[in-house]
């Protein structure tokens, strides 16, 4: 092997050490290992009742920002228990905490006026 050859060697395998992540690594989603303790669990915030539809078990809420989670806006919560909507009435001030579930859905842990 000539001393060309060797240092071409050489640079090749220095270059392909060096090479990033695959696109199959980086476009992967993180396990639930990954994700676990990077954002909690359950959050809590304030708001307005917009609306409440015991009939569809959700609560309409214009919310506070929740910091590093969503930005302030209206949205449907979904009530764990019909117990939930005792003593609430659109328009009332409340202080409330909330979980995201798996199919993506946010449910009311607590909630109660402010």
């Amino acid at each position: 092997m000539t001393f060309s050859q060797a240092a071409f060697s050489i640079a090749l395998l220095l270059g392909l050490g060096c090479q990033g992540p695959s696109a199959a690594e980086t476009d992967a989603p993180p396990s639930a290992e990954e994700t676990k303790g990077s954002r909690p669990e359950v959050w809590e915030t304030k708001g307005v009742i917009k609306r409440i539809e015991r009939d569809r078990g959700t609560i309409t809420i214009h919310h506070e920002d929740v910091p590093g989670y969503m930005p302030a806006m209206t949205m449907p919560f979904w009530v764990e228990s019909a117990d939930q909507f005792e003593g609430l009435a659109e328009g009332d001030a409340v202080t409330f905490r909330f979980r995201r579930g798996e199919d993506g859905k946010h449910f009311i842990v607590s909630i109660k006026k402010r």
